[in-house]
């Protein structure tokens, strides 16, 4: 599953066409007013995923590694998900983005993967670690704080 907005479609075009691997592009989009089209794989409503993270955290139903236990790939992404803010305009309209020339794509990949996983946890009622391996010591798996 890869973002399909901007470049992310040149990525699924490479992935698919020179690389033979099949990939489902997700649409990310704000505030989705069609319920049909909310809850299709293709589609995200990023604002809604977000807000449904933060409770996920803040429920401490999403675990990520402790620093010292992080690959090089996990620490980018809690930089990515550190400096990852809510943005108003003077109208009020709410969007989520890294400022500046930062990246976001580690935090895209993990609110659409989240999004897949919403499916699971209806079912199971079980939380999300972001990682390779859910460790046995206590003081490793912990809910990160900020978002």
């Amino acid at each position: 599953m890869i973002e399909a907005n901007n470049t992310g479609q040149f990525v699924i075009e490479e992935l698919e066409q020179v690389h033979h691997i099949s990939v489902i592009g997700v649409t990310t989009t704000k505030d989705i007013k069609d319920e049909k089209k909310k809850h299709k794989v293709q589609t995200m409503d990023k604002n809604e995923n977000v807000k449904w993270v933060l409770n996920m955290k803040a429920e401490h139903r999403i675990i990520f590694p402790t620093d010292q236990n992080c690959s090089g790939d996990m620490l980018e992404l809690k930089r990515q998900i550190a400096i990852f803010a809510e943005h108003k305009t003077e109208a009020g309209s709410v969007a989520y983005y890294a400022p500046g020339q930062e990246h976001d794509d580690g935090v895209m990949a993990l609110l659409i993967n989240c999004q897949k996983a919403k499916e699971y946890l209806k079912v199971s009622g079980n939380g999300i670690y972001v990682g390779s391996s859910l460790n046995e010591t206590p003081e490793i798996n912990y809910a990160m704080g900020s978002f």
